[in-house]
């Protein structure tokens, strides 16, 4: 459900009225990603996954889920990845890219980084990024 937010400022006062109107989702699922939090719910992507793809140093699994809303986890290791400003980096872009794809049923992506990233360049990353994920929204 998402809302429609109308500002209106009265005449002789000096404050904002906000009105929110609820808009009806048409799909039976919410496009945004939730986090997936536990073991459990990555062992059910790593087990089976419907669509895996590999591209440079990253690799994200995608599975059709049952429930009613998506989900994102992401694997990035220390060791691929040294410095924690990259790691952020390479998490908030991800989570940022990963807000275009769109799908007919709702889904669980597992992002991971598996090879050592060593010159560290992020225009290079970002583009690399944005490319896996448009094959991973073609195979959809």
């Amino acid at each position: 459900m998402g809302l429609d937010l109308e500002i209106q400022l009265l005449e002789g006062d000096r404050y904002w009225v906000i009105e929110e109107r609820k808009v009806e989702n048409p799909l039976p699922f919410d496009l945004l990603f939730t986090a997936l939090n536990n073991k459990k719910n990555f062992d059910l992507s790593f087990k089976d996954p419907d669509v895996k793809i590999d591209s440079g140093p990253f690799s994200i699994l995608v599975k059709f889920s049952e429930h009613k809303n998506n989900s994102l986890g992401m694997i990035i290791q220390k060791k691929n990845i040294k410095l924690a400003v990259q790691r952020n980096y390479v998490k908030r872009v991800v989570r940022n890219e990963v807000k275009f794809l769109s799908s007919k049923k709702p889904i669980t992506i597992v992002f991971l980084v598996r090879k050592k990233i060593d010159h560290f360049n992020k225009h290079k990353l970002k583009k690399a990024i944005k490319e896996i994920l448009s094959v991973t929204q073609s195979k959809l």
